[in-house]
């Protein structure tokens, strides 16, 4: 019986390869999977893109509370131990906005370098003088007037860095619509 079921098979093979499907079906099949591998590719990297953001987000949102939290760790003690309210309070809200400035400025220093490198050595400068001013505050019993200057020298840092900010956002929009006009 074997060997009938054999001789019927080898003598109408031609018959059974009628059913199978043609080589553009194959052609078809084969370019809808790598097409739909691609997606899932491209779905996968766009999951890591997101992932990589939310991480990003996370560690620039917290990163400047702990420096905040260093910065007024320096505050000088006046004569009695206690941080004096008026200093910390000032410092805390200037610190604050400088923080959140010196973020969006160090975003566009990248493509501004040569403007941001003359700016920074201005930040510094106000910087170091602040310190010396702190030093003085506590060493002149609370001088009211070197507290005034702090809080003066805070303010500056505050408008210079809003000017800079100000200034490359002007240069960039300028150059979006040079680029735009060609």
């Amino acid at each position: 019986m074997k060997d009938k079921l054999e001789q019927f098979i080898s003598g109408h093979s031609g018959d059974f390869d009628i059913n199978e499907p043609s080589y553009k079906v194959w052609q078809g099949i084969d370019s809808t999977l790598r097409r739909r591998k691609k997606q899932r590719i491209l779905q996968f990297a766009a999951a890591a893109c997101i992932v990589a953001l939310v991480a990003c987000g996370l560690w620039y949102f917290t990163m400047p509370v702990k420096q905040l939290k260093e910065d007024i760790a320096v505050v000088p003690a006046d004569m009695n131990g206690a941080i004096p309210e008026e200093i910390s309070k000032a410092e805390v809200y200037y610190t604050t906005l400088k923080e959140k400035q010196q973020r969006q400025l160090s975003y566009y220093c990248a493509e501004y370098q040569d403007v941001c490198h003359d700016f920074r050595s201005e930040i510094d400068t106000l910087d170091v003088l602040y310190r010396e001013l702190k030093t003085e505050y506590v060493n002149s019993d609370n001088n009211e007037a070197v507290l005034r200057a702090m809080i003066e020298n805070l303010q500056e840092q505050v408008k210079l860095l809003s000017l800079q900010l100000k200034i490359i956002e002007e240069t960039r929009q300028k150059h979006k619509e040079v680029k735009h006009i060609i």
